[in-house]
């Protein structure tokens, strides 16, 4: 991130959609993983050093053309749930 930003959130998410914009536009799977993944475990396994604050990631790759019956029906009782309760729900 910019180290004389005023708003170093703001600029490295900006880059960071840019980023996943480009990936998709070359037909590669991407998603933001913000709070979704566990940090701790994360920063030893690439061995961060102390001080590097790591704010998402992406997982890239390319997507199966078919979803799995599983990932349908998680998608449509995800849907009810907001629907029913908000995201807050989540």
């Amino acid at each position: 991130m910019a180290q004389n930003s005023k708003y170093p959130l703001v600029d490295f998410s900006y880059a960071f959609q840019k980023l996943v914009v480009w990936l998709t536009e070359l037909e590669i799977g991407t998603c933001w993983m913000g709070g979704t993944f566990n940090r701790n475990s994360f920063e030893q396994e690439i061995q961060l050093e102390g001080g590097v604050f790591i704010p998402c990631i992406t997982p890239i790759g390319y997507p199966h053309q078919k979803q799995r019956v599983f990932d349908k029906a998680l998608r449509y009782v995800v849907k009810l749930i907001i629907k029913s309760h908000g995201k807050s729900f989540l």
